[in-house]
């Protein structure tokens, strides 16, 4: 039986500090023709150049919450889809995240300009919590986490039950076992280790415990802060989980 391929591209899968071989968080999921842009951070843009990936041809935008590492190429983003010479976007344009994002949006025109909210296609907001969207084919469900005021976890699946679940920044939250459960790929912050455990974020033991109890089949680790040293968060993980655990790399690509 063909399947239609259902893909996911780490276009950044590190934090706020910078690193040379990991830019701040944006991943791009696509499937039958669609196409959805998971966060965007700085650098995201352009990565996505470097990764093959026209941003032209961006059908949604998902915000897990309104950090700017994990969304201040939305700017940049707008303002290359608008102003590409000989080239006029018709699409509409999807923008989901928690609640504040119209407040978040109309912000950014008054840094930058009307021009954002007056784009010349149409741009449809819509703050979600516990939601169930579509988008053509996909399923995108999400929940709220526990990381700042307002921010959300996703999962994005396909007709036949292929699913890729995106934690966001979050501390752990039993609700993100609930939206994981049985998801083919966890793609998981994993911030710092035990002995730096903050608030808001996860240890690889933590990840691991969502990933047991949600019974995920595969493991992406991403938003390592590079405090881990010596330490290897893949190894922490797999002592507590079964399943396939992989730290995640910019450009990494994943067919779920």
């Amino acid at each position: 039986m063909n399947r239609s391929p259902f893909e996911l591209v780490l276009l950044g899968s590190g934090t706020c500090v910078p690193q040379t071989d990991s830019y701040a968080s944006g991943y791009i999921v696509r499937f039958a023709g669609k196409t959805i842009l998971l966060d965007c951070g700085p650098g995201i843009v352009r990565r996505m150049a470097e990764a093959g990936i026209d941003y032209k041809t961006i059908d949604a935008i998902c915000l897990t919450h309104f950090h700017p590492d994990h969304t201040s190429d939305l700017a940049p983003f707008f303002l290359a889809t608008q102003y590409t010479p000989g080239f006029q976007r018709t699409n509409p344009l999807r923008i989901f995240g928690p609640p504040g994002l119209s407040d978040f949006f109309h912000s950014l025109a008054k840094l930058y300009g009307d021009w954002i909210k007056k784009s010349v296609f149409p741009v449809e907001l819509r703050e979600i919590a516990r939601d169930s969207l579509s988008l053509a084919s996909l399923q995108i469900n999400s929940v709220p986490v526990a990381h700042s005021h307002a921010a959300v976890a996703y999962r994005i699946a396909a007709p036949d039950g292929r699913s890729v679940t995106y934690s966001g920044d979050t501390g752990f939250t039993p609700a993100l076992i609930e939206l994981a459960a049985g998801t083919d790929l966890l793609l998981t912050e994993c911030s710092f280790p035990q002995s730096m455990k903050m608030a808001g974020h996860l240890t690889p033991e933590e990840a691991a415990d969502i990933a047991g109890e949600a019974k995920c089949k595969k493991v992406v680790l991403v938003h390592l802060y590079p405090v881990f040293g010596e330490t290897d968060p893949v190894q922490a993980v797999q002592k507590k989980f079964n399943g396939t655990v992989i730290l995640g790399k910019d450009l990494m690509r994943f067919q779920i």
